[in-house]
């Protein structure tokens, strides 16, 4: 026997028996191409652009697409508000991801592979809770340098016949990655920041008195006013939260909600009363303004001088023009236009502001302006009179209606008077609105000196 044939024989069956076993593994790539697919996915997936995602996963992709676009799309609109379209533009800019080469599996024979990927991505969570963030652009600029955390997926991909490996578990790998979308963000500048003056704006004072001396004699009232632009505020209601304190002499006497303090006999102890005449007991009133979390808004006082002499028996009436800006409502929170409204005031376009009812010779408009919070509540009516000296109604200027206007995010009723563009004679102006059948507000403003 040819001994060197029967070992050449022997060594060609082993082989050929080896290489029918792992010959198959050894030539398949699936491994090194769900890599490569899996580099391309996880770019797309931080860069969250859907529509490349589409062209790298299975054909069951369409009936999930649309909405991820237009989740994925970071603008104001339906879907976002600007506040939050900002935000989580900035936080998905964040997203990074690193592929984990040793984990991926996969074989031409099954058609299916998969690898780990690890995202990172910021961890904005104690951002929230930082107070000196009052912007979603300042919020936006705080997310980049954020702490980090990580989000670990595994992306599976299914083989075509054409050899491509598409993603096919996208809706999972979506829904831990892109969790973020479901959060929500709304900023607002502080209260304090809306707050234009340290001193208040003072009502019914001695008629040679003024804000920079305030001074009441023989009064049964007192009236200070925080001096606030609530255009400034995205929900000017918030200054119904705003709190007050008022001390006669450094002791409290009475307290209460809104920007405007206005108290009389009627809401104080007797104690507070001067027995003989019925008005406010001597002294310096002081007025503090605080914020809803308790900070100082404002702090200003009045001096209440008590002259020797008895309170008339009857209750004397003045004119329209002891009124200038305040707004007076007549009715309650069981009427739905008051409980469906909030501030009103006389507004200057030119300042875009509070002008507190005083226009200058000259202007073209009044402007009474009081933000709505109830679609429901419809158009409003309204009655503009004019009283040259403030103390008879000289003459009616019309009667009027008006719907809510949307400024921003909020809506606000503009009961507004022009004559034709001409220039308004000096004198005061008295609005009256009407809703419901009812009068809901009366206030006075004037024009000139």
């Amino acid at each position: 026997m040819n001994t060197y044939m029967k070992k050449t024989v022997s060594v060609a069956v082993a082989s050929a028996i080896v290489f029918s076993m792992t010959g198959c593994s050894f030539l398949d790539k699936s491994k090194d191409e769900v890599l490569d697919a899996a580099d391309s996915y996880a770019k797309e997936l931080a860069a969250c652009n859907i529509g490349k995602l589409a062209k790298l996963s299975d054909d069951d992709f369409e009936k999930v697409q649309e909405e991820w676009e237009a989740t994925l799309t970071f603008s104001e609109g339906e879907l976002y508000s600007a506040d939050t379209a900002t935000v989580l533009s900035a936080i998905a800019d964040t997203i990074s991801y690193e592929i984990d080469e040793e984990s991926v599996e996969a074989t031409k024979k099954s058609g299916e592979g998969s690898v780990d990927v690890t995202f990172t991505i910021a961890d904005y969570s104690d951002l929230l809770d930082d107070d000196s963030i009052t912007s979603a652009e300042d919020f936006a600029s705080a997310v980049g340098d954020a702490d980090t955390k990580e989000i670990s997926v595994s992306l599976e991909f299914e083989r075509t016949d054409d050899g491509d490996w598409l993603g096919s578990n996208y809706e999972n790998v979506f829904g831990d990655l892109y969790s973020f979308t479901e959060d929500e963000f709304s900023f607002s500048i502080p209260v304090a920041d809306a707050v234009t003056s340290d001193s208040l704006h003072w009502y019914w004072l001695d008629s040679d008195s003024d804000d920079s001396n305030p001074v009441y004699t023989n009064t049964d009232e007192i009236d200070g006013e925080l001096q606030i632009d609530t255009s400034l505020l995205d929900d000017p209601n918030v200054v119904y939260d705003i709190t007050y304190t008022i001390e006669r002499d450094g002791q409290l006497i009475y307290s209460g909600t809104g920007y405007d303090a206005w108290v009389d006999t009627y809401d104080l102890t007797d104690a507070e009363i001067d027995p003989d005449t019925g008005y406010l007991l001597p002294g310096t009133y002081t007025i503090t303004f605080s914020d809803p979390d308790g900070n100082v808004l404002a702090s200003d006082t009045c001096t209440v001088i008590l002259e020797a002499e008895p309170a008339d028996d009857e209750p004397t009436t003045g004119t329209f023009a002891d009124y200038v800006g305040y707004v007076e409502w007549q009715t309650d929170s069981s009427d739905p236009f008051y409980a469906g409204t909030g501030s009103a005031y006389w507004y200057d376009r030119d300042a875009d502001a509070n002008n507190y009812g005083t226009y200058a010779s000259g202007t073209t408009y009044l402007e009474l302006t009081c933000s709505c919070s109830d679609d429901s509540l419809g158009e409003a009516t309204y009655q503009y009179w004019y009283s040259a000296t403030g103390a008879d109604l000289d003459q009616d200027l019309g009667t009027f209606t008006c719907g809510t206007t949307a400024y921003g995010d909020s809506n606000y009723y503009d009961f507004t008077y022009e004559n034709g563009g001409a220039a308004l004679a000096d004198g005061y102006y008295i609005v009256i609105v009407s809703h419901g059948g009812a009068d809901q507000i009366i206030s006075v403003c004037r024009v000139g000196g």
